[in-house]
């Protein structure tokens, strides 16, 4: 099998120091070219440092797209005929606006792509434009560019997907602290089926302490093919094996998106910014505290025996989840008599026909609720939360996630028969986008929080048997921040209006 040999350089940085960090990456660059790499890519903002406390700081160190630091490795891609990526402070000599920007030079020298940092540093970066065309062909498939934190948000990698990338190049200078750089980039590979290879960086730079720092390559199933860590300057080479035509492929990223259902999803676009809280516009429950208990009953056991067993740890107002099965009416009022007796709602699932119906059971009776795939449906209020009901499957389209949290959803519940480590994984980082998530099978149950800022989410999860239980606050879920900048033209190009329109 032949293979695509890539470099991620991994240099110690020194800060606004630009002529001896400009020579280093040119060195690392052209020994990764020596030692056969056909595309190498460097970090973040390479060539100054990153921490520059406003735009007068970081003056002396912008360089525009035709500068002397775009000219010097236009020409060593040209040299060294390789695809070479590098992230550094942009001037546009037009409206002297700064950006932190990566670049793309291809093996004849030309600039292939320029992509300019959508989260940007607030104190002296423009956020770049949504719509960018950041994605560039080679002669292994095409490849999409984004820059460190703009893979923490969802849409700019599922965006890089659509445009047909069967990549993402990733220069970066994330420290490991807050969310960690690694659960986003295999998430990110893992929800588009995209081979993900993220150059980050050593050094310390003031109180940016990046010896810590790590460089990956994901596969398209979120698996770690390589990586490294040194407090000196190094390489990081991976091979990414090519199939019988010589690209680059993944099953899994055209199962995927040929699996979306845009038509659900065109809430996604609304601009939620002037909202402080969704309650009383969305006409949601009154928000507080609910326990939320998701019971992995184990494969063939009688989920409803085990509710039973476990009744004494149900405090009223509960909302406990059962795993999927074929529910009968014997069982849905077994189920009954249990919610009326602990004051407590009970949502559960049955396949029918490969119909999809979620059972909402109460004191005063069972609710058949079918999931349609033809329309979107309003969350389901439980107690003090809005419930987005959904599958397992739409936990790797972000699209879902962030329509239902602009539906008023606190919580998107999955109800399954069985759950594998990626469906349990994808319940921990699906709530960046705003809505928490919760999983429940025979073999499993797992759930997720949303983050604040850019930290970890919350969570837990249970592999095999068990009971999981934990507290759900909507006070603290009603209060969302979206990341706006995307490109809904894109997003939605194939889509139509949808079946139910």
């Amino acid at each position: 099998m032949s293979t695509l040999k890539i470099s991620l350089l991994h240099p110690e940085i020194l800060h606004s120091r630009v002529r001896e960090n400009r020579a280093l990456i040119v060195s690392l660059a052209a020994d990764a070219a020596d030692r056969g790499a056909r595309i190498v890519v460097a970090p973040e903002m390479c060539l100054s440092g990153y921490v520059f406390q406003n735009r007068y700081a970081i003056a002396p160190y912008v360089e525009t797209a035709e500068g002397p630091t775009a000219q010097t490795l236009a020409k060593l891609a040209k040299e060294k005929s390789i695809f070479l990526v590098a992230g550094f402070a942009e001037n546009d000599p037009a409206t002297g606006v700064y950006y932190n920007s990566a670049f793309a030079w291809g093996p004849d020298g030309r600039l292939l792509t320029r992509y300019r940092k959508i989260n940007a540093e607030s104190r002296w970066a423009c956020p770049g434009e949504a719509s960018q065309d950041n994605v560039f062909e080679t002669p292994w498939g095409r490849f999409g560019l984004l820059v460190c934190s703009d893979t923490y948000h969802s849409l700019p990698a599922r965006t890089a997907a659509l445009k047909g990338a069967q990549a993402l190049l990733v220069p970066a200078n994330w420290p490991p602290s807050g969310a960690f750089p690694e659960n986003v980039w295999r998430f990110r590979a893992l929800e588009n089926g995209l081979w993900l290879a993220a150059a980050n960086r050593t050094g310390n730079e003031r109180d940016f302490d990046c010896r810590g720092c790590r460089s990956y390559v994901f596969t398209p199933e979120g698996k770690t093919l390589a990586e490294h860590q040194g407090d000196r300057s190094g390489t990081l080479a991976a091979e990414l094996p090519l199939g019988p035509e010589g690209s680059l492929e993944s099953p899994r990223r055209d199962a995927i998106l040929a699996s979306r259902r845009p038509w659900l999803w065109h809430r996604l676009y609304a601009n939620l910014s002037f909202f402080r809280d969704l309650t009383a516009g969305f006409g949601l429950p009154a928000p507080g505290p609910t326990e939320l208990h998701l019971i992995a009953a184990g494969l063939g056991a009688d989920p409803a025996e085990r509710l039973a067993e476990g009744r004494g740890r149900l405090a009223p107002g509960s909302l406990a989840v059962l795993p999927l099965r074929d529910w009968g009416e014997a069982e849905l009022s077994r189920l009954r008599e249990l919610a009326g007796e602990r004051g407590i709602t009970v949502v559960t699932a049955s396949d029918e026909g490969g119909e999809r119906t979620h059972y909402v059971v109460t004191a005063d009776g069972v609710e058949s609720l079918p999931l349609p795939d033809d329309r979107p449906e309003p969350p389901l209020h439980v107690g003090t939360i809005a419930v987005e009901l959904a599958r397992a499957s739409d936990l790797v389209h972000p699209e879902h996630g962030i329509a239902a949290a602009k539906r008023g959803a606190d919580l998107m519940l999955a109800v399954e028969a069985s759950a594998s480590p990626d469906d349990l994984f994808a319940v921990s980082m699906r709530p960046v986008d705003q809505t928490a998530c919760a999983l429940c099978a025979g073999d499993g149950a797992g759930v997720g929080l949303v983050p604040e800022g850019h930290m970890p989410g919350e969570g837990e999860a249970v592999s095999g048997e068990g009971w999981l239980t934990c507290t759900l606050d909507s006070a603290r879920t009603r209060v969302k921040r979206f990341q706006d900048r995307a490109d809904y033209q894109e997003i939605f190009r194939a889509a139509g209006a949808g079946p139910w329109e």
